[in-house]
């Protein structure tokens, strides 16, 4: 994993796995836009992810897609409504 992969995904636990229930089953990034004078990057990034109950990790799943900008000092969620 690289360092820019690395930062999404801790970036995305970080803001979806508050109390450690959540588990990602699939995330991919794709790169939408580089921005070489800011040195930023957006990724589209879509996640797929379930949780964790009493009785295990639920069968069932949820996704989403987001975008994601990353800079050389912070990472956060962009192009939200």
């Amino acid at each position: 994993m690289n360092h820019s992969q690395r930062r999404l995904f801790d970036f995305i636990k970080q803001e979806f796995d508050h109390d450690g229930t959540i588990h990602f089953l699939a995330l991919s990034a794709v790169e939408q836009q580089h921005d070489t004078l800011t040195s930023s990057v957006i990724f589209k990034v879509r996640v797929a992810l379930t949780f964790q109950d009493d009785s295990g990790v639920n069968p069932y799943f949820d996704g989403t897609d987001m975008f994601i900008c990353i800079t050389p000092t912070d990472i956060q969620l962009t192009q939200e409504d």
